[in-house]
């Protein structure tokens, strides 16, 4: 089955190629610069007097096991996220964007544990639901321009707050992205993240590349399909580390108007338990004014 799709998708792929190389780079003021869909932050911001709209949505699926001990009753659950997020930006400058997030993300959980002997005879099933809502305030100033060999620069800054206990926390965003004619485009994150936890401050970093490809631009339509990668060791939390592979497609409409389509895999390595890996779908849209 999957070699029938590759070979029905190889004329389609061909076409798109073959456009991608003959049709005329998109012009930079038609481009929509957008954080939507990608797990590096855009170092190019929206330019002055622009209003833009950062919207989407995700599903997603995960099955748990921890492990047993003699003092640790076996553990097993499916998780279900979901949840939806607005980004609004608007450009104070040409290098100068205010912007405000809001996400609610809520969990669906099913859990089994076996507190007896562990061939489940004694297990104790429970069910949980609970939504959180985070605001985030920040800031993008863009340092740099793409210009040969110098990558776009930007730093960004934002503080966030949660409708239910949630601790206060600061993030900083370092974002490069180097552009070969308009064609391929690379991007490297660096990023920090301030807790505040039980009246400490703990500091928790990530990194985080994209390379992605344009496959059609005619007009002011253009394709790109984009691969990245994340890690976040997470120090605040010793024997946890969180790693993120993802793909997905941008399908520029219009000037105004941009679409995409994303697939994540989170996977969560602990000490204390299996690794655990949580697949996401999402899709979105932004618009700018």
């Amino acid at each position: 089955m999957y070699r029938s799709f590759l070979r029905a998708a190889s004329p389609v792929a061909s076409l798109l190629s073959l456009v991608a190389f003959t049709s005329p780079a998109l012009a930079e003021s038609t481009r929509i610069e957008s954080d939507r869909a990608t797990l590096t932050t855009n170092p190019n911001t929206v330019g002055e007097g622009t209003l833009q709209g950062e919207l989407g949505l995700e599903v997603g699926l995960q099955t748990y096991r921890g492990f047993t001990t003699e003092t640790t009753p076996a553990l097993e659950a499916d998780v279900r996220p979901f949840g939806g997020s607005l980004r609004v930006k608007y450009g104070l400058f040409d290098n100068l964007d205010l912007e405000l997030s809001v996400s609610s993300l809520g969990e669906h959980r099913q859990s089994e544990v076996d507190i007896g002997s562990g061939d489940g005879s004694t297990a104790v099933s429970e069910e949980t639901a609970h939504v959180l809502t985070t605001f985030a305030p920040g800031v993008k100033v863009q340092l740099l321009e793409s210009a040969g060999y110098v990558p776009s620069l930007s730093l960004g800054l934002s503080t966030t707050f949660a409708t239910a206990e949630f601790p206060l926390n600061a993030q900083v965003n370092l974002g490069a992205e180097w552009e070969y004619d308009d064609f391929v485009r690379a991007r490297l994150n660096l990023g920090g993240l301030v807790l505040g936890v039980n009246e400490a401050i703990e500091f928790d970093y990530f990194v985080a590349a994209m390379l992605s490809v344009r496959l059609l631009a005619v007009d002011a339509q253009r394709v790109d399909l984009f691969a990245e990668a994340s890690l976040e060791p997470l120090p605040s939390i010793p024997g946890l580390e969180r790693q993120v592979f993802a793909g997905g497609l941008l399908y520029q409409v219009s000037e105004q108007v941009q679409l995409d389509l994303t697939a994540r895999a989170v996977s969560v390595v602990s000490d204390l338990s299996d690794p655990a890996t949580l697949f996401i779908l999402g899709a979105g849209g932004t618009f700018r004014w």
